[in-house]
């Protein structure tokens, strides 16, 4: 009778820590395919279908990326505004309609794409938390052109676009405004209710078997 609650017992642990390196292994591998990548859009627009002009022109990162970007200038700005899109998808060139709204109302624009997407250099997506360096790289360049000498810089992001606006306007002083739709507040959050949404043995909002805490400890 103790052999077989022995052996029982040894079935039970065994299926457990299998269960646990399973949840582990999870996280890893998703993220991995996630941000491991460069992502190449399938569309992209023209500033001249909007009925405006842009420059293309590119910068380089304190970390040594060469980004790609767009500049829609006004006479005598506002304000410049930097967009930045979210993560995979849309190309940052969506802006543009919104460049001809600003443009409309006296306000310049910038609108790049961030790190690993598009013409921008890179091989993996930080999930906003060193894009900052992009936005760092554009702001210098705007500091540069004496056209925006004493010219409000504020930054405009969408989904992790907006994580990296709320992370450039910590990090670099020179930023003035900050607009930041649809942001989240942690890749971790991001993940569980990704997996939720696909799965669901996962759970609501990813709470079953996937905690924002359990992943933080990965």
């Amino acid at each position: 009778m103790k052999k077989k609650r022995k052996i029982l017992i040894s079935i039970i642990l065994g299926f457990i820590l299998f269960i646990v390196g399973f949840l582990i292994t999870i996280p890893v591998f998703v993220i991995n395919s996630m941000v491991n990548r460069h992502v190449d859009f399938n569309e992209i627009w023209k500033a001249e279908d909007f009925g405006i002009k842009a420059e293309h022109f590119f910068v380089r990162t304190d970390d040594g990326l060469r980004i790609s970007a767009y500049k829609v200038d006004v006479e005598k700005p506002k304000a410049i505004i930097i967009c930045l899109s979210g993560m995979y998808n849309p190309s940052a060139t969506i802006y543009f309609g919104h460049a001809r709204f600003f443009k409309k109302h006296g306000y310049a624009t910038i609108l790049f794409d961030m790190r690993a997407h598009g013409e921008s250099e890179g091989n993996m997506i930080c999930l906003g938390y060193k894009e900052f360096l992009d936005t760092k790289a554009i702001v210098q360049y705007i500091k540069n052109d004496s056209t925006y000498r004493n010219v409000p810089v504020v930054v405009f992001g969408l989904s992790m676009g907006g994580v990296t606006a709320i992370n450039s306007i910590g990090e670099i002083p020179e930023i003035d405004g900050l607009i930041s739709l649809s942001a989240y507040s942690s890749w971790e959050e991001v993940f569980c209710e990704l997996m939720a949404y696909q799965n669901p043995f996962f759970g609501k909002n990813g709470k079953t078997i996937c905690s924002v805490g359990s992943l933080r400890k990965i």
